[in-house]
C-alpha cells in the first residue's frame, strides 16, 4: 500500500516533548525499569499518540494531517514507526498476506493489536532508494494505559528480497490506450497514454496480473537508439491485478519498451522484538 510522503514525514517527525527514546541510545536505567528490546536490525523510529481532546476542531475523516496532531486530534490512534536496515540490501517491498503481529502491548497491559488489519497488519512501508532500508508503520484505534511507560511490539516481518536484475525489451511497442504488449514474464495493457493530470508532460499508464512491484526501472528506446526514462508515479493494486503510471516528457505513440525486473526475488520471513520508552509521564 502507498502513503503520500508527506504522511509518512508527519508520522516520523515526533515532538522531543514527548520523549522517545530510540533504541541503540544509551540511558541510564532507573531501578526495577525493564531494558530495552531490539532485534538487530530494526528500531523503533518514533511513537505518536493522538488522545482526542474537546476544543471542537473536528477535521474529516481523510484529513490526515489534522488528525495527527494530538491537540487538533478528535480520533484515538497510537503509531508506531519502525525501521529495518539489511546491509545486504535488495529489499524490494512488504509481502502483506504473510506478515504477523503477534504481540502489541503496554507494560500495564492493555492490548493495541488490531483484529481487523486488512491487507496486513503493516502500513505505511517505504522503501530507501538503495535497498537497505525499509520504514514500516504499526497503527491501533487503541491508546496505552494513561500510567503506561513502555510499549512493546513483536511478529514476523514478510520481506520481498531480490540480488540479480535482468532486462527485457519489447521491440516496435503500440503504446495507444488498449493496446496489449509482451515484454520479459509481463503481459502489459496500456490504460492511457496523453497529457498528464497531475502535473507536467504526459503520463502512460500500464495494468498487468503479475506484481509490477519487481520492476527496477522503465525506459523507452526511440529508433535512433535514445533511452526516455519513464518515471513511475502512481500506482495502484488489488484483486490480483497492478497499475503503473509513468511519466514522461512528451506523448510517444511506438517505441521499444524495455523493463529491468528483480529475476530471483524470494520472500523471507523475519521475527522481530523491539520495546521503547513513552516518556508520557
Amino acid at each position: 500500500m502507498n502513503l503520500s510522503s508527506l504522511a509518512l514525514i508527519g508520522l516520523l517527525a515526533i515532538p522531543t516533548g514527548l520523549g522517545v527514546v530510540a533504541l541503540g541510545q544509551q540511558k541510564t536505567q532507573k531501578p526495577g525499569a525493564a531494558s530495552p528490546v531490539a532485534t538487530p536490525g530494526f528500531r523503533i523510529a518514533g511513537i505518536q499518540v493522538n488522545s482526542p481532546v474537546h476544543t471542537g476542531v473536528d477535521p474529516a475523516s481523510d484529513d490526515t494531517f489534522g488528525v495527527q496532531l494530538a491537540f487538533f486530534g478528535t480520533f484515538a490512534r497510537t503509531s508506531v514507526a519502525i525501521e529495518l536496515s539489511r546491509d545486504a540490501g535488495g529489499i524490494i517491498g512488504l509481502e502483506d498476506g504473510r506478515c504477523r503481529l503477534a504481540r502489541f502491548v503496554d507494560d500495564r497491559g492493555t492490548n493495541l493489536a488490531k483484529q481487523d488489519a486488512f491487507p496486513g497488519p503493516f502500513e505505511s512501508s517505504r522503501v530507501s532508494d538503495d535497498g537497505r532500508h525499509l520504514v514500516f508503520a504499526v497503527h491501533s484505534d487503541a491508546l496505552p494505559d494513561p500510567a503506561a511507560s513502555r510499549l512493546t511490539l513483536g511478529g514476523t516481518l514478510a520481506l520481498r528480497v531480490a540480488t540479480a536484475q535482468e532486462t527485457f525489451t519489447a521491440e516496435d511497442a503500440d503504446l495507444d490506450e488498449g493496446a496489449s504488449i509482451e515484454v520479459g514474464a509481463f503481459e502489459l495493457e496500456v490504460r492511457g497514454n496523453g497529457p498528464s493530470e497531475w502535473g507536467e508532460g504526459y503520463a502512460l499508464t500500464v495494468a498487468s496480473k503479475r506484481d509490477l512491484g519487481t520492476i527496477v526501472s522503465w525506459a523507452l528506446v526511440m529508433d535512433d537508439g535514445t533511452e526516455v526514462p519513464l518515471v513511475p508515479s502512481m500506482s495502484m493494486s488489488g484483486m490480483g491485478h497492478w497499475e503503473q503510471t509513468l511519466q514522461l516528457e512528451r506523448e510517444i505513440e511506438q517505441a521499444d519498451l524495455r523493463i529491468t525486473c528483480w529475476k530471483d526475488m524470494q520472500v523471507v520471513e523475519l521475527p522481530f522484538e523491539l520495546s521503547a520508552g513513552l516518556g508520557l509521564r
